[in-house]
């Protein structure tokens, strides 16, 4: 439980939990990487310390279990950014969450269902 805080807060407006990021977007799509483009959301009257993505793998109907797969700490004024570490030829859906010193938003709406590319044989 919490009761009592020490310590004052100089602005005098309390900071709120923030609000999920909207309009998620999907570019950039590689065998391994994707780019989100997002708007953040209500920002809980302070600045958002840490975006996080959170991805559905595969088929939607059986587990649908929304995994937290990247983090973007200290850009508070992020729009976009890059998922690195995904599976080539393989179904995503993305949701990001965004974090300040109250708390995790709730999540945003899920992105549409992409896919990313096959590796090629051989690439890099």
């Amino acid at each position: 439980g919490s009761s009592g805080s020490s310590g004052t807060i100089s602005s005098g407006v309390p900071p709120e939990l923030p609000g999920p990021p909207t309009n998620l977007g999907i570019s950039n799509i590689g065998p391994r990487s994707v780019t989100l483009q997002f708007r953040p959301g209500y920002d809980g009257k302070t600045s958002i310390s840490r975006w996080l993505v959170e991805a559905q793998v595969g088929v939607v109907g059986e587990g649908e279990e929304w995994l937290l797969i990247h983090q973007l700490s200290n850009e508070p004024d992020a729009r976009s950014m890059e998922v690195p570490d995904l599976n080539p030829f393989t179904c995503y859906s993305f949701r990001m969450r965004q974090v300040n010193i109250v708390g995790t938003s709730p999540p945003s709406q899920p992105s549409r269902k992409i896919q990313t590319l096959q590796s090629g044989p051989s690439s890099g």
